[in-house]
């Protein structure tokens, strides 16, 4: 299992490269500051980078090596997410010794899941509905029947793309800029990357190029109050965690905290990056500050 996904993670990762320019053209949504893609593109460099730096001897290690990896190494609104994607279908892989159709839909449900918790108030029209409507598919077609891992991730990679087609009948900025969500097609990207992996074939793009300049006057008027974008990481995180983050929800906009056993990882827009980070420092030691 390690090798095949190993090499996954790598094909997922030039799928993503390929378009990256593309998928930040369409960053309008939460922030429109042009970096979805470059995010989750990091996100994923920094994962694989420091998982294959660890050391582990069963697939139980490998899986909690790269879902750490994904924790510390999370960029941005849509890396932070993308990282939580990561974890949650490391946690199926591993209880699985080996990557087969069943367990990567499992995989993708798990995905789906760990996305949804990232997120205190989840909108549709995001990366968050792409990865449910390709989990779903992919659960489906288990459930039909089919054992083929390719016919699986297939099915997953097909339909991401037609849910990001839909994502701007689900959010109103979307529709309002002419353009589909970034974060939504870069999932699509990274399942043509997994497909295009286990069968050395591609799936062709449902987009045209002229579909892809947003009209950003529909936005720009809401650009301002964001405040500064600002992320860290708490390391041996210690104290009250309910508090910590009712206090950067309180003090910010576009924010998401994840965490494992004593790390945090904090994405938030705030007007005080240092009054916010000064409060993060009583929790624990600061790193990859941004």
């Amino acid at each position: 299992m390690a090798v095949k996904v190993a090499s996954m993670g790598a094909a997922a990762h030039a799928a993503l490269k390929a378009q990256v320019a593309r998928i930040n053209a369409l960053n309008v949504y939460p922030v429109p500051d042009g970096d979805t893609g470059t995010n989750m593109l990091l996100t994923l460099e920094s994962t694989l980078k420091d998982a294959a730096d660890a050391d582990y001897s069963s697939p139980e290690e490998a899986s909690r090596a790269v879902a750490r990896a994904a924790l510390m190494g999370a960029r941005g609104n849509s890396g932070v997410i993308l990282s939580q994607m990561i974890r949650g279908a490391c946690d199926v892989l591993a209880e699985h010794g080996a990557l087969d159709a069943a367990t990567f839909a499992a995989a993708m449900d798990g995905a789906r899941e760990r996305a949804y918790a990232s997120v205190r108030e989840p909108v549709e029209g995001t990366m968050l509905t792409v990865i449910k409507d390709a989990a779903r598919a992919a659960v489906g077609a288990v459930e039909g029947g089919e054992d083929d891992l390719p016919a699986v991730i297939r099915a997953s990679a097909v339909e991401a793309h037609e849910s990001v087609r839909r994502t701007p009948e689900l959010l109103d900025v979307l529709r309002d800029a002419g353009v589909v969500d970034a974060g939504g097609l870069a999932v699509a990207v990274i399942l043509d990357g997994l497909y295009a992996c286990v069968t050395g074939e591609e799936i062709e793009s449902t987009f045209e190029a002229d579909d892809d300049a947003p009209d950003l006057t529909a936005i720009h008027a809401e650009e301002e109050g964001w405040g500064y974008c600002t992320q860290f990481v708490v390391s041996g995180f210690s104290g009250e965690a309910e508090e910590f983050e009712e206090h950067v929800y309180g003090n910010g906009k576009s924010v998401l905290v994840i965490a494992d056993e004593d790390t945090v990882n904090v994405h938030v827009h705030t007007q005080d990056p240092g009054a916010m980070l000064s409060y993060a420092g009583g929790f624990g030691r600061l790193a990859r500050v941004k």
